[in-house]
Protein backbone atom coordinates (compact mmCIF):
# COMPACT_ATOMS: atom_id res chain seq x y z
CA UNK A 1 0.00 0.00 0.00
CA UNK A 2 1.23 3.22 -0.99
CA UNK A 3 1.02 6.24 1.13
CA UNK A 4 -1.37 7.51 -1.82
CA UNK A 5 -3.06 4.25 -1.50
CA UNK A 6 -3.63 5.09 2.21
CA UNK A 7 -4.50 8.80 2.29
CA UNK A 8 -7.02 8.05 -0.28
CA UNK A 9 -8.73 5.49 1.63
CA UNK A 10 -8.37 7.41 5.17
CA UNK A 11 -5.75 4.41 6.47
CA UNK A 12 -3.21 7.38 7.95
CA UNK A 13 -2.89 5.64 10.92
CA UNK A 14 -2.46 1.82 9.65
CA UNK A 15 1.12 0.95 10.17
CA UNK A 16 2.32 -1.64 7.74
CA UNK A 17 4.71 -4.84 9.08
CA UNK A 18 6.67 -6.34 5.78
CA UNK A 19 8.39 -9.41 6.24
CA UNK A 20 11.01 -9.72 4.00
CA UNK A 21 13.04 -13.11 3.05
CA UNK A 22 16.75 -13.64 2.17
CA UNK A 23 17.90 -17.19 1.52
CA UNK A 24 20.94 -17.52 3.02
CA UNK A 25 21.53 -21.13 1.93
CA UNK A 26 21.56 -20.15 -1.33
CA UNK A 27 22.62 -16.41 -1.14
CA UNK A 28 24.96 -17.05 -3.80
CA UNK A 29 22.43 -17.66 -6.08
CA UNK A 30 21.03 -14.52 -5.29
CA UNK A 31 21.84 -10.77 -4.55
CA UNK A 32 23.91 -9.40 -1.35
CA UNK A 33 22.35 -8.93 1.97
CA UNK A 34 23.43 -4.95 1.55
CA UNK A 35 21.87 -4.92 -1.84
CA UNK A 36 18.39 -6.94 -1.02
CA UNK A 37 17.80 -4.51 1.91
CA UNK A 38 18.79 -1.35 -0.27
CA UNK A 39 16.47 -2.29 -2.63
CA UNK A 40 13.49 -3.19 0.29
CA UNK A 41 14.32 0.53 1.67
CA UNK A 42 13.77 2.19 -1.31
CA UNK A 43 11.28 0.81 -1.76
CA UNK A 44 9.59 1.46 1.64
CA UNK A 45 11.15 5.43 1.40
CA UNK A 46 9.67 6.08 -2.28
CA UNK A 47 6.13 5.67 -0.87
CA UNK A 48 7.19 7.69 2.04
CA UNK A 49 6.22 4.81 4.62
CA UNK A 50 9.23 4.81 6.47
CA UNK A 51 7.14 6.16 10.16
CA UNK A 52 4.78 3.43 9.28
CA UNK A 53 7.06 0.42 8.63
CA UNK A 54 8.02 -2.25 10.43
CA UNK A 55 10.12 -4.56 8.69
CA UNK A 56 10.68 -8.72 10.02
CA UNK A 57 12.91 -11.52 8.71
CA UNK A 58 14.59 -14.28 10.40
CA UNK A 59 17.75 -13.86 8.41
CA UNK A 60 19.85 -11.58 11.30
CA UNK A 61 22.47 -10.55 8.82
CA UNK A 62 19.59 -8.77 6.72
CA UNK A 63 17.90 -6.71 9.85
CA UNK A 64 21.07 -5.24 11.23
CA UNK A 65 21.73 -3.35 7.80
CA UNK A 66 18.68 -2.44 7.99
CA UNK A 67 18.68 -0.58 11.18
CA UNK A 68 22.19 0.53 10.21
CA UNK A 69 20.95 2.23 6.87
CA UNK A 70 17.48 3.17 8.39
CA UNK A 71 16.40 3.98 11.87
CA UNK A 72 13.49 5.12 11.22
CA UNK A 73 12.00 1.65 10.69
CA UNK A 74 10.93 -0.50 13.18
CA UNK A 75 12.71 -3.94 13.19
CA UNK A 76 11.30 -7.33 14.70
CA UNK A 77 13.84 -10.44 14.69
CA UNK A 78 12.03 -13.50 13.74
CA UNK A 79 13.51 -16.37 15.97
CA UNK A 80 13.15 -20.46 16.02
CA UNK A 81 14.42 -21.75 19.76
CA UNK A 82 16.48 -24.48 17.61
CA UNK A 83 18.95 -21.33 16.82
CA UNK A 84 18.88 -19.49 20.41
CA UNK A 85 20.75 -22.63 21.96
CA UNK A 86 24.24 -22.21 23.13
CA UNK A 87 26.91 -23.51 20.64
CA UNK A 88 29.32 -26.25 21.67
CA UNK A 89 32.28 -23.40 22.16
CA UNK A 90 30.13 -20.62 23.99
CA UNK A 91 26.68 -18.56 23.13
CA UNK A 92 24.47 -18.60 20.31
CA UNK A 93 26.25 -17.76 17.19
CA UNK A 94 23.09 -15.61 16.44
CA UNK A 95 23.93 -12.79 18.97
Amino acid sequence: MSRRSSEEREAVDVRINLEIKFDALAASELTSRDEFVAVTLDAIRIDGLVERTSVQCFDWGVMRPVGKEEQGVRRNLLVSPKYLKPAADGPSRWF
